[in-house]
């Protein structure tokens, strides 16, 4: 601020007042290290004889900013195993004021010889949590917030960029996808094939990590699955019958009253203007809404954060997540 005084001979005075802004709108920037990828490069790596992925090495980018970095990562890092196929690497730099880039490259895994790699199997699916559902769409609290961990927190391996997170009205929080067999079929043990997290989106899409293409689950051969979602404080969903699940697997909509469900007892599973929702209040993620859970609500109330016992994940654990409990007390998910 400048403080301008005027004064005559009389010694009477006035002022003026100028306020000086001074705004950093220069995005960083990133570039190639000596010997490293380039911006929009692919890195082309051989697995292993007999093998369908293979560890990945590179020399990291750089970035610099005039008034100083506050995050420079990336979503995989050097050394990380990759699967056959494409996958895109991508660093993003950010600054004290929001300004960001991003470095991008692409790293594509060819199949090691005498290897038999399956194709990557893709799932288009749409479910709505009944906690941050508002009536068209679910709120994006957790995201706005900056509380939507980068790291699944499911305990698999999959991470998110914060830039994908950044974007506006984009995620709502992580979800769980898993592909199974008919459990009557399988050997014990061997009935979950494979599981991946990825984003839910606001409309209720579920995503890869990158915020727009359809989830994938690498190295799995096409078939007939059950597709299971999970959530961390909601009932899961389960298709009733297995689904043919290939590279372009058509749309499930687990919102329709029409798709079939698992053991799908209409008392069972929520339902919120003719749509299907999943169940929320499974704090303890033990498919069943019991006391424990409203207990545990209630003993977390008030606080703050990326919290299981806030259903309606709007940060704060309120008595609107425990009326959301015990109104689905003793609905039961049934998975197969």
């Amino acid at each position: 601020q400048i403080v301008y005084i005027i004064q005559d001979a009389s010694g009477r005075t006035a002022q003026c007042t100028l306020n000086v802004i001074v705004e950093d709108n220069a995005a960083p920037i990133s570039a190639a290290t000596p010997g490293g990828p380039m911006d929009g490069a692919t890195i082309t790596v051989t697995a292993p004889a007999g093998m369908c992925e293979a560890a990945v090495d590179w020399i990291e980018p750089g970035a610099t900013d005039n008034c100083g970095l506050a995050f420079f990562d990336a979503d995989y890092q050097p050394l990380d195993v990759f699967p056959v196929g494409s996958t895109l690497v991508t660093y993003l730099a950010l600054d004290a004021d929001g300004n960001s880039s991003v470095f991008t490259f692409t790293v594509e895994v060819l199949p090691g010889a005498g290897a038999s790699c399956n194709p990557n199997l893709t799932i288009t699916a749409t479910v709505i949590l009944e906690g941050p559902y508002n009536g068209s769409d679910m709120d994006d609290d957790l995201r706005d917030g900056n509380q939507i961990p980068l790291n699944s927190p499911y305990g698999g391996p999959e991470s998110v960029s914060p830039l994908v997170l950044s974007t506006d009205d984009l995620g709502v929080d992580w979800i769980e996808v898993s592909l199974r067999n008919d459990p009557n079929n399988a050997t014990e043990g061997e009935d979950i094939v494979a599981t991946r997290a990825g984003l839910l989106l606001r409309d209720g899409s579920i995503v890869e990590l990158d915020g727009v293409s359809p989830l994938t689950f690498f190295n799995v051969p096409a078939g007939n699955y059950y597709v299971v979602v999970n959530h961390r404080n909601h009932l899961g969903l389960s298709t009733a019958a297995p689904v043919a699940v290939s590279a372009a697997t058509p749309l499930i909509d687990f919102t329709d009253l029409g798709t079939a469900t698992y053991g799908g007892a209409a008392d069972d599973i929520a339902q919120i203007g003719g749509l299907r929702v999943m169940s929320g209040g499974d704090v303890d993620g033990s498919g069943i809404v019991a006391a424990a859970d409203r207990n545990a609500v209630w003993n977390a109330r008030n606080t703050a954060g990326y919290l299981d016992e806030d259903i309606n994940m709007d940060i704060v654990v309120t008595a609107a997540d425990r009326a959301i409990t015990s109104n689905n007390s003793f609905r039961i998910q049934t998975l197969p």
